[in-house]
């Protein structure tokens, strides 16, 4: 399955007066989605995760049992915000959202049905009070199987980033060593197997471009989920 590349959602700004835990929710596929998570290959509508969020939010977590990758909106689905692993988030990202805010949530891949796959679930916790107004700015996913990444040369993954980016993240499935490069001859970063496993210092100017070389090996098989943050 080859996977998109996927507009920015303009970041909202938000200012929170506590540091401290906004919100708590689980989300279940039977007893709050119908039954049913629906996905890109599928049905291919939307889930409300959050229909209203309870106060301003500066960072989320997500954990999540669905075993694909997931992506959420939060203007309805009209636009991919980010993606998040096949097991969530790497621990608290920046995730700026007004007060009264929803999140929508859709698998990449086929439906998830709760009778057929047992008892799915994601939990998110919302954060806000650090007066952050770092956010998603774009949102990126590489399909090893159709575009593999490979050991010999430098392979764009972003063809002019859509604005300035501080933060990265990097969530990788394929088990191998990935280099990053932001002029295709020089490495700039290296993500170990499984990726950057946290929140990274990553600063790069409105429309750069980003490549990829493996490492290790080839990469041929799962994805690469890169999350740029400014």
């Amino acid at each position: 399955m080859g996977y998109k590349r996927f507009p920015v959602l303009s970041s909202s700004s938000a200012t929170t007066t506590s540091n401290s835990q906004q919100f708590t929710s689980n989300w279940d596929v039977f007893t709050d989605g119908g039954g049913n998570l629906e996905g890109t290959t599928g049905t291919n509508t939307w889930s409300t995760l959050i229909a209203a969020t309870t106060a301003d939010i500066t960072e989320i977590e997500i954990s999540h049992n669905i075993g694909e990758i997931l992506q959420l909106s939060t203007d309805g689905g009209v636009t991919v915000h980010m993606h998040v692993g096949l097991n969530g988030t790497d621990g608290l990202v920046p995730f700026v959202l007004a007060a009264g805010g929803s999140i929508d949530v859709k698998v990449v891949g086929a439906d998830q049905l709760a009778a057929a796959d047992g008892d799915k679930q994601i939990s998110i916790n919302g954060f806000g009070g650090n007066s952050s107004t770092v956010s998603v700015q774009q949102t990126v996913i590489n399909d090893y199987g159709t575009t593999p990444i490979t050991t010999g040369v430098w392979v764009q993954l972003i063809a002019g980033a859509v604005a300035a980016t501080t933060k990265m993240e990097i969530l990788d499935s394929s088990a191998e060593v990935i280099e990053y490069s932001l002029d295709g001859a020089n490495a700039v970063y290296t993500s170990g197997r499984g990726g950057s496993s946290q929140l990274i210092d990553f600063s790069s100017a409105m429309g750069q471009n980003l490549w990829a070389r493996a490492v290790s090996a080839d990469a041929v098989v799962g994805e690469v989920i890169i999350n740029l943050f400014g």
